[in-house]
């Protein structure tokens, strides 16, 4: 890609990343995210992923901006940001190499079963409640980062926010804000030990806050209440997002299926991305500034099926520690 080449070779670049990317890489990531610790250690974990993400994006967006400014838009530009990610993947890859102990991490957080690796085990996937507690809850992660997306562009278009003060904020909201809130919102669920209470205890705020968002009303003179609830509903929300995989730990999925089940619940979870762009296009088209109330409906409906979900969460873990009362050797 960093050759600049023509489209149909750019189209056949991004074909295999759907393999490397999109069929290897986020499964095998979710995988390994979930051995570093146990299920009593998984909101720390993820929040320092997030944490470390949010650090990287921002170095890196902020240093490339400085480095190459106007360049971006020109072929040497591109081919620079390229050579860059490049670099710094194949750094990671190495250093994961080096690091990584899979046969550690695997003895000491994970259960094995000891069953062979079979393609069957799809099938077992799909009967497994915490793969559809997962998908569903990054379903309605997913749809609502998706429709956050939009506070940016509805700031500068309905508040007549500043294009600089508009590029510092949408990079605070996407960045800034969960380096922060990631980790401590971990830690919370971490020290209480309940996965539903925290959800519930934020994501209820949360969509109480993005419906006040939706009806502030319009112009330059409520660009302060716009930005300050904009900022409130950020953190709580990315206090409380990077939960949904931990259904997977807590509800004890065995090492043996837990590419299988990672794999099947981020299809589930971010199938919305066959649909969603497009439809909210289509409202962005043909309903004006009005498209904003349907774009953040989106995320309201999105943090219900989040919490939602951490009920069902909650209700499998009943069963699953009532059994474990009834069979100790099982626990």
């Amino acid at each position: 890609m960093a050759t600049i080449p023509p489209y149909r070779v750019l189209l056949i670049c991004f074909f295999v990343l759907s393999i490397t990317l999109g069929l290897l890489f986020w499964s095998a990531t979710a995988k390994l995210r979930r051995m570093l610790g146990d299920a009593s250690e998984q909101g720390t974990i993820n929040g320092i992923y997030q944490c470390i993400d949010g650090i990287l994006s921002l170095g890196l967006m902020v240093g490339l901006v400085a480095l190459l400014g106007d360049k971006l838009a020109t072929p040497a530009g591109m081919r620079t940001l390229f050579l860059v990610f490049g670099i710094i993947y194949a750094i990671g890859t190495v250093g994961f190499i080096i690091t990584y102990d899979y046969k550690k991490y695997a003895a000491t957080y994970v259960i094995s079963t000891g069953e062979p690796v079979r393609l069957k085990n799809y099938l077992v996937g799909l009967k497994i409640p915490a793969m559809w507690i997962t998908a569903l809850m990054s379903f309605g992660v997913y749809i609502t980062s998706t429709a956050f997306n939009y506070i940016n562009p509805y700031m500068v278009s309905e508040f007549a926010m500043s294009a600089a003060f508009a590029s510092i904020f949408g990079i605070l909201l996407r960045y800034g804000i969960k380096i922060v809130a990631a980790p401590l919102g971990g830690m919370i669920r971490d020290k209480i030990n309940n996965t539903t209470r925290m959800i519930v205890s934020l994501g209820i705020p949360t969509i109480i806050l993005v419906i006040v968002f939706m009806f502030i009303p319009r112009g330059a003179a409520y660009t302060v209440p716009a930005v300050i609830v904009a900022l409130l509903l950020t953190c709580t929300y990315r206090s409380v997002n990077n939960l949904c995989e931990i259904p997977v730990a807590e509800l004890k999925v065995p090492l043996e299926i837990l590419g299988v089940v990672g794999g099947l619940y981020l299809f589930f979870g971010y199938c919305s991305d066959w649909f969603l762009p497009a439809l909210i296009g289509h409202w962005m088209d043909t309903k004006g500034g009005n498209a904003y109330y349907y774009i953040f409906s989106i995320a309201v409906v999105g943090l219900f099926i989040f919490v939602l979900a951490s009920f069902w969460l909650k209700a499998e873990l009943k069963k699953q520690r009532a059994k474990e009362a009834a069979d100790p050797a099982k626990s």
